[in-house]
């Protein structure tokens, strides 16, 4: 019988035909001939802001010597007291920027003021939590002209911690050595599009092609 010369044959050969693609022979739930491209082709890109950095400062000194003025100790805590930890508080910090000199007109020096966390014991072994600040000097250099600095911005990332073991006080400052880490980013937001470069796949040809009726 040939089934090719009736358009209307309702054999079950001729059903499982008519439900196969014609160009790769797979069903037509797994053909991917005709499938709609996926979302990260070549071409679906977006906009974006991103911070690009222009200007790099860091000071590192891992034995910064410092007499740190405590502040906010509760009436409750009996000195003498002894630092047991100090850190960044998760405040922003506060910075100045000192006028070039003249001899370095590159040069860019800023004056970062730190907030502290402090966690203190006192005399009757107990934990208090207390403030203070500090000053660091942070300095860079300038990769643009500095009279387009008024266009950008500052981001300061300080890190702080005991360094060694501090001398019980019982004043309101306690002398430490410290190991701080000051980084200062001067970054100015910056348009970039995005190109993915995930083609689309071809169709995957089948494994044994279809055999003829």
């Amino acid at each position: 019988m040939q089934h090719t010369c009736c358009p209307n044959c309702a054999c079950e050969r001729c059903k499982a035909r008519a439900a196969c693609c014609a160009a790769c022979g797979l069903p037509m739930a797994n053909c991917r001939c005709h499938a709609a491209p996926p979302a990260h082709a070549c071409g679906s890109g977006g906009d974006y802001l991103l911070p690009k950095i222009v200007c790099f400062g860091r000071e590192w000194v891992r034995n910064f010597e410092a007499c740190l003025p405590l502040a906010d100790i509760p009436c409750d805590a009996h000195p003498p007291f002894t630092l047991c930890r100090v850190c960044a508080a998760p405040v922003p910090p506060d910075w100045q920027e000192e006028p070039p000199a003249a001899c370095d007109p590159k040069g860019l020096v800023l004056s970062v003021h730190i907030p502290l966390d402090i966690t203190l014991r006192d005399g009757a072994d107990c934990l208090h939590a207390a403030r203070s600040d500090l000053w660091v000097r942070v300095r860079g250099r300038l990769r643009c002209p500095r009279e387009e600095c008024w266009r950008y911005r500052w981001v300061v990332v300080p890190a702080v911690r005991l360094a060694r073991a501090p001398a019980p006080t019982c004043g309101n400052e306690a002398p430490v050595c410290l190991e701080v880490c000051v980084e200062a980013y001067l970054v100015r937001p910056e348009p970039v599009c995005r190109q993915d470069c995930h083609p689309v796949c071809p169709p995957i040809p089948p494994l044994y092609p279809s055999l003829p009726f």
